[in-house]
């Protein structure tokens, strides 16, 4: 089986897709090569973030009402990066990113849809459905207990930020039914896919899920961020609900990541 690895390395020939990549799980950054699409190698190269444009000044409207939102990616960070969280008939590929985050004591949320700010190479979603999922006690290696999930048209829509020759968009999804959230900490997923093998635009299609660093995101809202407290599981990949900043992000961002729950309180 061939699969492709695709990371941010300067070189604009190693950036073809359609290249076969050994089977580790993909993540990029702007200031290191996690493998060499062909051969594998490891090794280091110089950000280029000439066409990189700037965190947006203000939140989309998507997020409104807003519980919770972790924040902007800022391709301007060195620590900047994403991880692959993705549905898509390119390579088969199912690998799913689970973010962390808290409802504050003495509240209850409300919550009536999700999303996330994903870097991909498509603006579409094909199937429209997207599936979601919201866990409890997520751990290393221990995949928790799914409390709710559903899968609903999804809506893509650019952020206006660029970064490692991706475009960044919000993946948005409206629940069914209204979640109701007590005080405690648990993990979302939202799973982009692009999976119709009938969609010639499927074929190059990934998705890499935008990471946020620092102490203060852009346009943070709510509760503080949980780091260092997300998950990538992919069987494809062999991660088994592994911690994302440790592996594959190999402590390079992935200490959060960019995403957010629409509600009320």
């Amino acid at each position: 089986m061939t699969k492709r690895l695709f990371c941010s390395i300067v070189i604009a020939a190693a950036l073809t897709l359609g290249a076969a990549r050994p089977g580790a799980a993909q993540s990029i950054a702007p200031d290191a090569v996690s493998a060499q699409r062909n051969s594998g190698i490891s090794g280091t190269a110089p950000a280029d973030l000439s066409g990189v444009e700037p965190a947006t000044k203000k939140l989309k409207p998507i997020c409104k009402p807003c519980l919770y939102y972790s924040g902007d990616f800022d391709p301007s960070n060195p620590d900047a990066n994403g991880l692959i969280n993705e549905n898509a008939s390119s390579d088969s590929i199912l690998a799913q990113v689970y973010s962390a985050f808290t409802v504050p004591s003495g509240r209850a949320w409300h919550v009536k849809g999700a999303f996330i700010n994903t870097l991909s190479t498509v603006a579409v979603l094909d199937p429209a459905m997207t599936q979601w999922s919201i866990w409890a006690d997520v751990g290393s290696g221990k995949p928790g207990e799914m409390l709710f999930s559903g899968a609903s048209d999804g809506t893509i829509a650019a952020t206006g930020r660029t970064a490692f020759t991706f475009t960044e968009y919000t993946v948005s999804v409206k629940f069914k039914t209204t979640v109701v959230l007590n005080p405690g900490t648990y993990w979302l997923n939202v799973t982009p896919q692009c999976a119709n093998p009938s969609d010639s635009t499927c074929s190059s299609a990934v998705f890499y899920e935008s990471d946020v660093e620092g102490s203060s995101p852009p346009n943070h809202v709510g509760p503080a961020n949980v780091v260092d407290d997300s998950f990538l599981n992919s069987s494809f990949y062999s991660y088994n609900y592994a911690p994302a900043q440790v592996d594959p992000c190999t402590d390079i961002g992935c200490d959060a990541f960019s995403f957010g729950l629409i509600g009320t309180e």
